[in-house]
């Protein structure tokens, strides 16, 4: 074990001189019990060898990293000192009150006070992202949209340079699939999109079927191969079901205007 410099570990004494910390260095390490904080940048040492330089720290404590002002953690998830930490340092947090909705794959933010959707939505406006969305599925006599576990969305404006495709999404709850947001303001609290297809020429005869998919943007590594066959000819269904409209939407809504 190398020697350690002790005076660049900070023991913190308040949430400002923590939130100075997270500002001033991109990656930084914690060892919390959730009400007290070791906080130092990350190069200077390893969780380990600060364990062993400070005997109040106990093995009550646990690692994490704040990335960009997301807490990641090291080695697992201890939600109950997540819990505490967060009700001490960041009050405002929403996670703080929806502890059970942090997904280790992205970080909790700490600095997020509203929804993970009504965040997006925030931040598309922000930074003017916004787009038409249009679902193509069932509309039944309550006037909701229904086509089993999928619906399939086109968006408005997509990028020039992208051929034409569909956003295969699931209900923003569904926690079989991980998704981000419909970039539609009118949707994006409502689903999140897993993966997106490359559309078929409604005018060819061919169909979709399992294997011809050409899957892009998948939010989860292998998302589509990792289905259940149960949800691969689900989805293969409704693409066939909805071929023509999904392919003449697009085109209309992108551009193309001799599809009018």
């Amino acid at each position: 074990m190398q020697n350690i410099d002790k005076s660049k570990i900070y023991k913190i004494d308040s949430k400002q001189q923590l939130i100075e910390m997270i500002k001033q260095y991109p990656l930084i390490r914690i060892l919390t019990n959730g009400k007290t904080v070791f906080a130092w940048e990350y190069d200077v040492a390893n969780h380990d060898e600060v364990r062993n330089a400070f005997t109040e720290i106990t093995d009550k404590f646990a690692a994490y990293r704040i990335d960009k002002g997301r807490l990641l953690p090291s080695v697992k998830i201890d939600l109950p000192i997540i819990q505490k930490f967060l009700n001490k340092w960041f009050p405002d947090c929403w996670y703080g009150k929806h502890i059970k909705e942090y997904d280790s794959h992205e970080g909790l933010p700490l600095f997020q006070k509203l929804s993970p959707s009504e965040d997006f939505i925030a931040r598309c406006w922000e930074l003017k992202i916004t787009a038409m969305a249009q679902p193509h599925c069932t509309l039944d006599e309550n006037y909701e949209w229904h086509s089993g576990k999928f619906v399939l969305f086109t968006e408005d404006n997509e990028m020039p340079d992208r051929l034409p495709h569909a956003h295969v999404c699931v209900n923003i709850n569904d926690k079989q699939y991980k998704g981000n947001s419909l970039r539609s303001v009118a949707w994006a609290d409502k689903y999140k999109s897993i993966f997106s297809v490359r559309l078929i020429d409604y005018k060819t005869a061919e169909q979709y079927t399992p294997e011809n998919l050409i899957v892009e943007e998948e939010v989860e590594k292998d998302c589509y191969l990792n289905m259940p066959e149960s949800d691969k000819t689900e989805l293969v269904r409704l693409l066939n079901k909805e071929k023509t409209d999904l392919w003449c939407h697009y085109l209309l809504s992108n551009g193309d205007d001799e599809n009018e």
